[in-house]
């Protein structure tokens, strides 16, 4: 993606705009509807999974308007592509008075593309309380700011100048502030925000302690794709200011990563833990019919 791809990006992508594409609607008994929002500047036809991944929080949030949204474990099995909507069927396993299950099926054009597991509840009282301590990395101020922005929404990277480059080679880490302005005060809406960049750096942090090797390559010399996530919501969830993403990628190799990660507020809370398996493989010649557009 070029410079100019990426400030039309800033200027087609908005916030309110992302916080308006969360908002699944009611199509009938357990099924919603969500749309799939604007094509990418660069012509990237491939809707995030974690976007259909936060659209499948808000809707599980409303089938469940008396409990909360503690996680959510995501497969990503098709593509989802800019266009048609995407019709969220609701599989509710269980529903009791303190929990529930509930398996959400994300499909586009009558084909199956996401499998979601969610576990709601009525939060209780704390019997016992502890959380990881915020990682000890340099303020807001003094990090990277990339051209990943959006309005409403400001990103900084420690220590990372250009994430996608082959060139940038450290520890399998990487560390991102993020600045929401407005912060949703809908509890399901602030979930589904932060789940939303748990998939976003994930194959970057992996392939950062390789040299020769970045996500500037990703569908044109080598096939990456997020293929699962979840996440565990902590409660509660409330924070103003920034929002610290620690990812550590802890394995790669016979094709796939996995990444696990935290996000902390400025003041220290832990609000959520996430993970993540990304496919990192040779672009294999049978993919050259296929314009790395529509790529998973």
């Amino acid at each position: 993606m070029t410079t100019s791809d990426q400030v039309q990006d800033q200027v087609l992508w908005t916030l309110e705009g992302l916080l308006e594409l969360f908002e699944s609607q009611p199509d009938g008994d357990n099924r919603f509807i969500a749309q799939t929002g604007l094509a990418g500047a660069d012509d990237r036809q491939v809707v995030e999974g974690t976007q259909v991944l936060a659209q499948a929080i808000v809707a599980v949030a409303k089938r469940f308007p008396d409990k909360s949204v503690r996680s959510a474990y995501a497969v990503f099995a098709r593509v989802v592509l800019v266009g048609p909507p995407v019709e969220l069927d609701i599989d509710v396993v269980s529903e009791g008075r303190s929990t529930a299950t509930a398996v959400v099926t994300a499909s586009q054009n009558g084909k199956r593309c996401i499998t979601i597991t969610v576990l709601v509840d009525v939060p209780s009282g704390d019997v016992i309380r502890h959380h990881l301590p915020r990682p000890d990395v340099v303020a807001p101020a003094d990090a990277e700011a990339p051209i990943m922005e959006m309005t409403g929404r400001q990103v900084r990277l420690v220590d990372v100048v250009d994430v996608n480059s082959p060139d940038e080679v450290g520890p399998p880490e990487i560390y991102a502030w993020l600045h929401y302005d407005p912060i949703p005060a809908r509890d399901d809406l602030a979930k589904a925000l932060i789940a939303y960049f748990t998939g976003h750096l994930g194959i970057s942090t992996t392939m950062r302690a390789h040299e020769g090797i970045g996500t500037a390559q990703a569908h044109l010399t080598v096939s990456t794709a997020p293929m699962t996530l979840s996440v565990s919501f902590h409660e509660p969830v409330q924070w103003k200011g920034w929002l610290l993403y620690g990812h550590e990628s802890t394995q790669v190799g016979a094709g796939m990563s996995y990444v696990r990660g935290t996000v902390h507020t400025e003041e220290g809370e832990l609000l959520a833990s996430f993970s993540q398996d990304g496919l990192i493989r040779p672009l294999r010649t049978t993919d050259t019919d296929i314009k790395h557009q529509s790529r998973l």
